[in-house]
């Protein structure tokens, strides 16, 4: 009995396991397309960009006039 537990647990892991390498494998050809990488890199470097801008903004004086 215990042994049949084993074996359901050890095939419930080797499946999640396969699902997410699959998923990956997914996720990579999805970003090696050009104009999905431009779109995922709009959707993250030009938010960072913005904070930096700001945080730069607030401690360099002289950079004021770049609050927005």
């Amino acid at each position: 009995m215990r042994d049949d537990l084993l074996a359901r647990i050890r095939g419930i892991c080797h499946r999640s396991q396969r699902i997410k390498h699959r998923r990956l494998r997914q996720l990579r050809r999805w970003i090696e397309c050009t104009s999905n990488l431009v779109h995922l890199s709009v959707l993250l470097f030009v938010p960072l960009l913005i904070v930096l801008i700001m945080v730069l903004s607030e401690v360099v004086p002289t950079l004021a006039l770049l609050n927005l």
